[in-house]
């Protein structure tokens, strides 16, 4: 049953318009001033004859003391009343730099056909939830701000552009932002009179297209306005205007000199971008709504086409010629479509359902329950409306070419969202509270369930996907395993859709203004191994990739070395040190040994590895490398080996550029950072060398330090370098300029592992359990303690809150350091460190069963770590630890290396397959 008919007009008293209100004295007498004029006129023309204005004016002059400051106050209200709302309606405009060409134009809405919202750039996703600025817009009619952001941001070069809505006269603004700071370049609302609005700007060089007006608005415009000037003028420059006979909650398309719109029920238009003799918009074809009724979605311009769909009375999608106007073809759907098509790749992909902003499919089945009883129809006939109704919603995909429909996937309720297409991988929202994500076949990959509906569309970056709920949840989702990174509350609900560029994520709320969200983890810096398991308080997670679900093997490396030994087995010496997708690890092969350079091939239906170069050493290579783009340093040899070295190794070819000696008593654990390199290169102290050297004929030594023996790593921060020392019980800083100690810091009990760094407090690894000193008043008596058994190794930090490690008993320990730390007695007298104990025991969990001491995998999620037989996955938020990959003495082997990642790739040797890559399931089958 088609119950279109039933759903019209439903929201004609559930407008998100409010009552004007006016705000102040002098804007209270405003609206009044036309009246008293249009009263006084009529007055004079019915009275003022020649001897009546004689009469008059004798009598005003007679009585000029008491007339004059009559006029005088009448005059100056006049004038305060046009003065003020000139005033108010004159943009405050902020110091801000010039605009940036943008590496993209946001010609439709989302940005591109695909619907992405993304703009492409040097920036990595935004990796955290922090509120970097937010906007309101006070460029209205009496200074009231308005917090109302229903639009979606369009984002060009370093602007912002988007319109706000919901001030107490149902008026907004279309404004441009800067992208960085979020001050006003310029503003618009054509006098005051811009209404609110669903529709968002799109941009195409010089000009900026929007609609105005909400559901029940009945002649709203079509605005097209100059970049250009308004950039120069700081302030919006209007370039034409078309009204039209109902609302513009679409988005405009500019394409071809021209711009497409949908007008609700007034139909669709194509305007020339041009002006004309009049300066007034060109109508170069219009659809009717009797043909085309309610017009809602953002058409999509393709290859002379454009396309759209119909919501209420409609209940299709169509496709017209771009030039003329004329229907190709429509096909009917079983719903509204509110979705706006997305295209790629010969495809257009599009939602619907029944349900929009204000009414979930339910309600709307019991309002046109309700409403047939009232219409007289009987129960027989309502009920069968009712039972006809379906809750579900679905996704199209549709054969551009040959117009058939390739495959429908069903979801719990509605999608109102755009669906953003990456590649082989569809995004999008639902009423049902989750985020699905589609091959482009139409097999579910994977879905994220929110903690509310979702009724915009998602924005797709490099790494993650973005999604705002509808009571306000911002969340940053790993998008291809569809695991949750991060999620911030907006403040407020959201209709908005993100747009992600320069770092941060620009979205609109409906009661907290535009804000922009999320900073990157880090510009994109050139990548770095820094040497054991990726670095100081790195967990073998090169690239911070999610660990998926469950793993499968993929591919297995124990290639020969033809060159000497045809018949020694192969074996794989060290944990693999990662830079993309380059591979550097200890090999052995009979009396050959050194650092193997291997690429991973990134093709996921052709997965191998290939030989690049062996560096040849004197010794096996037990240690993890270090890498830049410039450089591989490694360390060869174990403690009481003779003869070892630091290697420093051209990346490309695996010839040797110098060499470091390192004592046969040194542990030889370094690290690297993009400046320096730290090594316990003697028995007895540390060496620190300029990295820059690493590209020259011989390393250049900074400092060398005899401060006794160095447990694990040694870090360098600032100015300061921090070791813990195995002999004296000691954290030692050293000035990073001299290698001098300048502070001590007596132990609790011996260190077995470097320290880690975590704002103002050293953690390290002891015999006692994980510890926690002051940076700052080095001695002070308290410390911070937590109950892990004895730790080995080195400590991984995933995230500030929490820290990993394994200790002498075999057990992952994770230790959650998020605790009140204000206690202790800094000024206790003949107390000792060791007297005093935290007030709260730190949370930790044990994970039992870790065979032969090998690291676990960290990221900041959960991680991985291998038992006998299995290797397992812990959950750090869900607490859940499950099976992740079955690794038997039979077949592949035992483990004999810490697991590594990068892009969601695990790397790690076994005794009986080489290298071994395990990948996520999802990735393998497809």
């Amino acid at each position: 049953m088609d119950i279109a008919f039933l759903l019209q007009g439903l929201d004609t008293n559930n407008t998100l318009g409010v009552i004007p209100v006016m705000v102040g004295p002098v804007a209270g007498l405003l609206p009044l001033i036309p009246a008293i004029l249009a009263a006084i006129g009529g007055v004079l023309v019915s009275l003022f004859k020649p001897t009546m204005i004689k009469r008059l004016f004798m009598m005003a002059w007679s009585q000029k003391l008491i007339v004059l400051p009559i006029i005088l106050v009448l005059a100056g209200s006049v004038t305060g009343g046009v003065m003020a709302y000139r005033h108010f309606n004159q943009p405050v405009v902020e110091d801000v730099g010039s605009v940036e060409k943008g590496s993209m134009e946001w010609s439709m809405f989302r940005g591109s056909p695909d619907r992405r919202g993304y703009v492409p750039g040097d920036y990595e996703d935004p990796a955290h939830g922090a509120t970097v600025w937010n906007y309101s817009d006070t460029f209205t009619l009496g200074g009231e701000a308005i917090k109302t952001f229903w639009s979606s941001p369009a984002v060009m070069g370093n602007r912002v552009y988007v319109t706000s809505s919901g001030n107490s006269k149902g008026r907004g603004s279309i404004l441009s932002l800067d992208a960085d700071t979020g001050k006003l370049v310029w503003a618009f609302n054509d006098g005051g009179s811009y209404r609110n609005t669903f529709s968002s700007p799109t941009v195409s060089g010089r000009y900026l297209a929007v609609g105005e007006g909400i559901h029940t608005t009945r002649d709203a415009r079509i605005y097209l306005l100059d970049l250009e000037e308004s950039e120069k003028q700081r302030k919006g420059v209007k370039i034409w205007d078309q009204r039209t006979e109902s609302h513009v909650e679409s988005s405009p398309c500019i394409a071809d000199g021209r711009v497409y719109v949908g007008a609700g029920d007034d139909g669709t238009y194509c305007l020339d971008v041009n002006p004309d003799e009049q300066g007034k918009a060109k109508v170069i074809w219009r659809l009717t709504g009797e043909k085309y009724p309610d017009c809602e979605t953002s058409p999509v311009y393709h290859e002379g086409r454009v396309y759209f769909g119909l919501g209420v009375g409609g209940h299709a999608v169509v496709c017209v010629d771009a030039a003329t106007g004329e229907e190709y073809w429509r096909i009917d759907t079983p719903y509204s479509v509110f979705s706006a098509p997305s295209i790629s790749n010969g495809k257009m992909y599009f939602g619907m359902g029944h349900g929009n902003f204000i009414f979930t499919a339910e309600e709307l089945r019991e309002i046109m329950r309700q409403k047939m009883r009232d219409e007289g129809k009987s129960e027989a006939e309502v009920e069968a409306a009712y039972n006809a109704f379906k809750l579900t919603g679905e996704v199209w995909c549709v054969d551009l070419e040959t117009q058939n429909v390739d495959w429908k996937y069903t979801v719990g309720r509605t999608v109102l969202g755009t669906i953003a297409v990456d590649d082989d991988r569809l995004y999008f929202g639902s009423h049902d509270q989750n985020l699905y994500c589609l091959s482009t076949d139409g097999e579910l990959q994977g879905r994220l369930r929110a903690p509310a509906a979702i009724v915009s569309g998602p924005s797709v970056g490099k790494d993650l996907v973005y999604t705002v709920t509808m009571n306000g949840f911002l969340i940053g989702i790993d998008k291809t395993h569809m695991e949750e990174v991060w999620k911030v509350y907006l403040g407020s609900q959201s209709y908005s859709s993100p747009a992600v560029a320069r770092g941060h994520v620009y979205i609109g709320s409906n009661n907290n203004g535009l804000l922009a969200m999320g900073e990157p983890g880090r510009l994109a810096l050139p990548p770095i191994w820094g040497g054991r398991q990726g670095g100081v308080g790195r967990g073998g997670n090169m690239d911070d990739s999610v660990l998926a679900l469950e793993g499968v093997q993929s591919w297995a490396y124990a290639e020969r070395e033809d060159a000497e030994d045809k018949t020694s087995p192969v074996e794989l010496t060290s944990s693999a040190a990662l830079l993309e997708n380059q591979f550097y690890i200890g090999y052995r092969q009979g009396p050959i040994k050194g650092l193997l350079s291997l690429t991973d091939s990134p093709d996921p239906l052709s997965p191998r590895a290939t030989r690049n170069w062996l560096a040849k050493s004197t010794n096996a290579v037990t240690l993890s490398a270090a890498a830049t783009a410039d450089a591989v340093l490694f360390v060869d040899g174990q403690t009481g080996d003779e003869g070892r070295a630091l290697h420093c190794i051209d990346p490309k070819t695996g010839a040797e550029r110098w060499q470091l000696p390192v004592e046969a008593d040194a542990s030889g654990i370094f690290n690297i950072t993009y400046e320096h390199l730290l090594i316990s290169d003697r028995a007895n102290g540390l060496s620190l060398i300029d990295l820059s050297s690493a590209t020259a004929a011989e390393p250049r030594v900074l400092w060398q330090a005899a401060i006794g023996r160095v447990k694990g790593e040694a870090i360098i921060s600032g100015e300061l370098v921090f070791a813990a020392l195995a002999e004296s019980d000691e954290l030692v800083a050293l000035d990073a300029w001299t290698g001098e100690v300048v502070r001590r810091q007596k132990l609790t009990a011996a260190a077995g592992t470097g320290p880690v760094l975590i704002e103002d407090q050293l953690w390290v690894g002891q015999q006692d359990g994980l510890a926690a000193y002051p940076l700052v008043n080095t001695d002070s008596r308290r410390v911070l303690r937590a109950e892990t058994g004895s730790l080995v190794g080195k400590l991984s930090v995933p995230e500030m809150s929490r820290i990993v490690g394994l200790n002498s008993d075999n057990e992952v320990v994770v230790v959650d350091i998020f605790t009140d730390q204000a206690g202790g007695d800094d000024s206790a007298e003949g107390m000792t460190v060791a007297d005093f104990a935290p007030t709260k025991e730190l949370t930790v969990k044990r994970l039992p069963g870790v065979k032969n001491g090998i690291a676990p995998l960290v990221t900041r999620a959960g991680l991985l770590y291998v038992t006998d037989g299995m290797i397992k996955r812990y959950d750090f938020s869900s607490g859940e630890d499950e099976n992740w990959l079955v690794i038997r003495a039979s077949w592949p082997g035992d483990v004999l290396t810490a697991p590594v990642m990068a892009k969601g790739r695990i790397y790690f040797s076994t005794s009986k397959r080489g290298l071994l890559c395990a990948r996520d399931k999802v990735e393998q089958r497809n």
